[in-house]
């Protein structure tokens, strides 16, 4: 069995400023190749836009491009953007139905700790962003 060296993704480049590529991918779920998708509601197929740092004179509005991330940098954006969410809340609300007894504001106190934890995330982002090293290479 062969280790996966790279998590590739075809996309199309829809927007370019200075250091920053705007590529559209299309996101499909597992079932997207099915035969009887047309039938069926449970399939889903989004566009996504992700912002990549490269040097943009070497690339063209509407060019064709694979986009790829290490598995190491998918862990991380999967750790960040739901594993730590989901402690970050289950920690919030045990720790707050321990000392409140309104259910209510137990409940507001986890969201308002998802909210700063966004927030914070947000904050981040430049050094997510370097973390993440996402590559962009053109479609051969």
């Amino acid at each position: 069995m062969a280790l996966i060296n790279t998590i590739e993704h075809q996309g199309i480049i829809v927007q370019i400023s200075d250091s920053i590529i705007k590529v559209k991918v299309e996101r499909t779920s597992a079932c997207a190749s099915c035969h009887s998708k047309g039938a069926c509601s449970l399939t889903e197929t989004e566009d996504r836009i992700i912002d990549i740092t490269s040097n943009s004179k070497d690339f063209s509005i509407g060019e064709e491009v694979v986009v790829s991330l290490s598995p190491k940098s998918g862990l991380l954006s999967l750790m960040l953007g739901y594993i730590l969410p989901l402690i970050v809340f289950l920690s919030s609300l045990a720790t707050a139905s321990l000392f409140l007894k309104s259910e209510i504001i137990i409940g507001i106190y986890s969201i308002l700790a998802i909210i700063t934890y966004y927030f914070i995330l947000s904050l981040l982002n430049k050094k997510i962003n370097k973390a993440l090293n996402i590559q962009i290479k053109k479609l051969q």
